[in-house]
């Protein structure tokens, strides 16, 4: 389409196919790594697939052992995959505070949960982990609580990948 610019994983133009303020939640009061992934799982089962948030939590679980984390800067981004998705869909929320994620790797209070169609590629998500391991943005997520104006941010950096 002329004039649409990609950064590698969706349309800039259609950021809000990827993530919308109604899939970042601010501050949320996690108790675990279970915890915090439960909570990635429920806002990824509100999107347009017919996986359930336990389904979900089981794909990021897979995620998890086949490829672990590698938390930065306090942020992760644990992927599932569905095959009924017509495209890439994502959520953030901020933590409290920290939790373990690994013992050998920092706590964490920043996730970023995309669920995948399964013929999407991961590198796909490449541009938003770039976009978190910038020293600037994680220190902003943490002390905004809107969601919108995360989404603003996000979107507004994210055009910059391009």
């Amino acid at each position: 389409m002329p004039g649409t610019q990609t950064s590698g994983f969706f349309p800039v133009t259609k950021m809000s196919e990827l993530i919308t303020p109604e899939r970042i939640l601010c501050d949320i009061d996690a108790h675990s790594k279970e915890h915090a992934l439960g909570i990635l799982a429920a806002l990824l089962a509100e999107g347009p697939t017919h996986m359930t948030s336990s389904a979900i939590l089981s794909s990021l679980n897979e995620h998890v052992r086949q490829n672990g984390f590698k938390p930065a800067n306090g942020t992760v981004i644990p992927v599932g995959r569905a095959s009924d998705l017509p495209q890439t869909i994502a959520c953030l929320i901020t933590l409290t505070r920290p939790v373990k994620f690994n013992q050998e790797l920092p706590d964490v209070d920043i996730l970023f949960g995309a669920l995948m169609a399964d013929d999407d590629p991961e590198s796909s998500i490449e541009p938003m982990n770039e976009l978190l391991n910038q020293p600037d943005v994680p220190e902003f997520l943490r002390n905004t609580n809107s969601p919108d104006d995360i989404y603003k941010i996000l979107s507004s950096r994210l055009s910059l990948c391009a």
